[in-house]
């Protein structure tokens, strides 16, 4: 506590010891240090730069428009990494503003349609509307296909329809999309499939057969088709082989994932069948009732007695011996039944039905680094210590090579299907050895290209230590250079006793002059020069009193 007390006094005095524009000056340098520091320690967390709009990537024609932007508006600090845009952070502002007054902001997706059906109003003719929807989808799916990052470097969509004549007047559509991949190489076919189906649904009534795609790279133009023969993805045979072999390289990779730089190939043969669907007929002697009838028929007969003549006499009164002589009549009954039965053999119907292009037969080609058994070898066989390392001998790697091969072939055959015609899994299997090539090793760059490069990209961060370390040394020979100021004492001039009251105010200002001389401060030199330019008539008073003395 006693050192922070002597320290804080040494500081006052110090203090007190310089001149007013000295004390200034000091302030001044020392705010520049502080805040120095304070801006390099966060440029320092921060970082100097930053990437634009949160890091987003931007596609060619997006990235295009952004660079007019900053060119009309003078901006050229800016970098482009990967799609992605670095600007300084202190200018952070101002390339967003130069991105909204050119209108280059990424837009949505959405918003160009609702552009679209905004830009005419209410008086637009359906005509004219349906002309802007379809410039609209055109834009908007040519940027959803150009923002296929790492594949698509920019695609152009364009559609068209055509009423055919006649009474049912049917619409006929076609669409075209000309696609330029990332670099040299070909547009793989089945991200064109994919494209022709992202077509075919955002354009209603397309087909695939009617979307051609064009790789800007090799010219080349491939149609759908519905059937599956225009497009090889298409095709449902050479889709399922693709999918099957993609499955099991992943799945040997994954189990030999311990062995660095280890290729596989898999190659897939399909049962050609699409549908395979059979039915078994087996009969047994034991007959089965198919169908049973059976019948009764019941059937009775009465007669009637004779009821005498027709006519008005016979019905009429008459008299009972007339109808005495009447007889009675007879009775007859008759029951049949009937039953039949059919019977057939008993039969039993078996139908299966399987999936088609299932695998048939799945070949694997592996090839392994010599490099690999060689560590494996140098784990086996360490250096004793001392000793320097040695280098296996083709005898040494061997036995290493027989043992890993084998162990590949037993793990890649519990992961491919075994054949009925094969006996033997690991015939299936093919492990080949190949060489390491070590590519020449890329020349590095020098120290001064080295010390350039970090300059270049901290600069300004060099800049403010500069400044920081120049503001502490001139604060230091600042207050190392203040002399101590001796007063030497001298007798004060007599007042002169006949000073009337009136001019007493006068008599105290001078005194107040010479008083400045007398307490600590700058050198007398400095002190006389500056009273000089404030008040000349007083200090040539003074040097008169001064002069006046010394004689």
């Amino acid at each position: 506590m006693d050192f922070l007390n002597k320290s804080l006094a040494q500081l006052k005095d110090l203090f007190l010891s310089m001149t007013p524009g000295a004390r200034i000056t000091a302030g001044l340098l020392l705010a520049v240090v502080v805040i120095s520091l304070g801006y390099l320690f966060t440029h320092e967390i921060a970082g100097p730069e930053l990437y634009l709009l949160s890091g987003e990537a931007f596609s060619n024609s997006e990235l295009n428009n952004m660079e007019q932007a900053f060119g009309q508006e003078g901006l050229g600090s800016y970098e482009i990494v990967g799609g992605k845009i670095r600007v300084p952070r202190s200018e952070r502002l101002e390339y967003l503003a130069a991105l909204g007054k050119h209108n280059a902001m990424p837009e949505a997706f959405g918003d160009i349609l609702t552009r679209a059906l905004e830009a005419g109003g209410s008086f637009m003719s359906p005509s004219e509307r349906e002309a802007y929807l379809k410039n609209a989808r055109e834009v908007q799916l040519s940027r959803i296909i150009s923002s296929m990052k790492g594949k698509i470097e920019a695609a152009t969509v364009m559609y068209d329809t055509e009423t055919k004549p006649g009474l049912r007047r049917e619409k006929v559509y076609s669409a075209s999309v000309v696609v330029k991949p990332v670099g040299a190489q070909p547009l793989d076919p089945g991200l064109a499939s994919s494209i022709r189906l992202l077509v075919v649904g955002a354009i209603a009534g397309l087909k695939p057969q009617d979307v051609a795609v064009t790789d800007r790279n090799t010219g080349q133009t491939t149609f759908g088709d519905s059937e599956g023969y225009g497009d090889p993805m298409s095709d449902p045979y050479i889709a399922r082989k693709r999918f099957y072999e993609q499955e099991y390289t992943d799945k040997i990779l994954s189990a030999l994932r311990g062995i660095q730089g280890l290729t596989v190939s898999t190659h897939v043969e399909l049962d050609t069948e699409q549908k395979h669907q059979e039915e078994h007929l087996k009969h047994d002697q034991k007959t089965v009732t198919v169908q049973s009838s059976e019948s009764t028929f019941t059937k009775t007969v009465e007669s009637t007695p004779p009821s005498g003549r027709a006519g008005f006499t016979a019905q009429g009164n008459t008299a009972r011996s007339l109808t005495s002589t009447a007889a009675n009549g007879s009775n007859q009954d008759e029951e049949r039944s009937e039953s039949s039965q059919q019977s057939l053999p008993s039969t039993q119907v078996v139908k299966t039905e399987k999936a088609g292009l299932t695998e048939k037969r799945v070949t694997v080609a592996v090839t392994v680094p010599t490099s690999y058994f060689e560590k494996i070898w140098r784990q086996e066989n360490p250096p004793q210590e001392g000793e320097e390392p040695k280098e296996p001998q083709e005898g040494d790697l061997a036995p290493i090579r027989t043992k890993t091969i084998a162990d590949i072939q037993q793990v890649v055959t519990t992961i491919i299907p075994k054949p009925d015609d094969v006996t033997d899994a690991t015939e299936l299997v093919t492990v080949a050895e190949f060489p390491d090539i070590i590519p020449p090793a890329i020349a590095q760059p020098g120290m001064g290209v080295k010390a350039l490069a970090w300059l270049g990209k901290y600069w300004s961060t060099v800049g403010l230590i500069g400044l920081a370390f120049i503001s502490l040394v001139m604060l230091r020979s600042m207050i190392r250079g203040v002399p101590a100021v001796e007063v030497e004492s001298r007798p004060a001039a007599a007042v002169p006793e006949e000073i009337t009251q009136e001019e007493e105010p006068g008599q105290q200002a001078r005194q107040r002059k010479l008083q400045r001389f007398g307490g600590s401060g700058g050198s007398l030199r400095d002190e006389l020069s500056e009273l000089v330019n404030e008040d000349p008539e007083t200090a040539a008073n003074i040097l008169r009193n001064w002069i006046g003395t010394a004689t």
